[in-house]
């Protein structure tokens, strides 16, 4: 697989990222097998991630799973496009903005080079599968807004009036399941026949064991919170109950030490 140049990418709107994981991979089932719209995937490669290959793969096998099984969804997703993370170019106030918003409100480094592919682009529109009751909530206070899609229905964005931190982050972004949970989306991707597709055909583990979810690295531990633990397998949930185990008897030992010390 070679990574798309930027040159390739330019101007494009209604851009989807996906990475092969739940959120993201139920918005292309929903637009292209509910909303029949077309769909325009684009994947970061982060070469120097231990999920990259199985990403890219689960990527592969669903869609030929929708070539054979649903050939006219599978006909409106266009060919992902690759982007090398590497190949994504510095811009220096985009950088600066993330570094305040992370200090200030602890939201991941993605954020910073998302921003930049989208500014290097040109896109707009731009796809993120994020809930509204996370971190970006309190950071967007009542910024955000209900705006029209160019292709009809509509999703949300950050208004113009923004503080200029975010809009340089977030300006080229749509946020489609805002006013979403993650619970709900499960539940709502379950009467709409979209459960089975969606658990054979996604992946989320940042540090596969043996080709099999940890069971301890943030995404395994959020598809548990999410109700989404039977994706985890009985090695992954006796690594989590180590994991919390050994946290106990650390802050039990830490404790005692503070109480001596006293």
């Amino acid at each position: 697989m070679d990574a798309y140049h930027l040159n390739d990418l330019s101007s494009l709107s209604d851009v989807t990222l996906w990475t092969g994981g739940w959120d993201s991979t139920y918005r292309v089932l929903q637009r292209a097998m509910l909303d029949e719209a077309a769909v325009r995937p684009c994947y970061v490669v982060d070469r120097d991630r231990q999920s990259t290959g199985k990403e890219v793969d689960t990527m592969d096998g669903l869609l030929r799973w929708l070539k054979h099984h649903r050939p006219e969804a599978y006909g409106r997703i266009e060919p992902p496009r690759y982007v090398a993370l590497q190949a994504i170019p510095p811009h220096a106030e985009i950088h600066e903005a993330w570094r305040g918003l992370r200090d200030a409100y602890d939201i991941g480094s993605q954020y910073d080079w998302l921003a930049r592919l989208a500014e290097a682009g040109d896109w707009t529109g731009v796809e993120l599968s994020v809930y509204g009751g996370g971190r970006l909530r309190p950071m967007f206070g009542d910024h955000i807004q209900r705006v029209e899609r160019a292709g009809g229905g509509t999703t949300w964005a950050l208004g113009p009036d923004a503080p200029e931190p975010q809009r340089l982050l977030f300006g080229r972004f749509a946020f489609p399941f805002w006013e979403t949970s993650k619970l709900e989306a499960v539940a709502q991707a379950d009467r709409e026949g979209l459960t089975e597709i969606l658990d054979a055909n996604t992946w989320f583990c940042f540090n596969p064991k043996n080709g099999k979810p940890c069971g301890t690295c943030r995404p395994c531990r959020f598809m548990v919170k999410d109700g989404l633990g039977h994706r985890i397998p009985r090695s992954g949930h006796l690594r989590y109950a180590a994991q919390r185990a050994r946290g106990i008897i650390g802050l039990r030992t830490r404790l005692r030490r503070f109480r001596t010390a006293g």
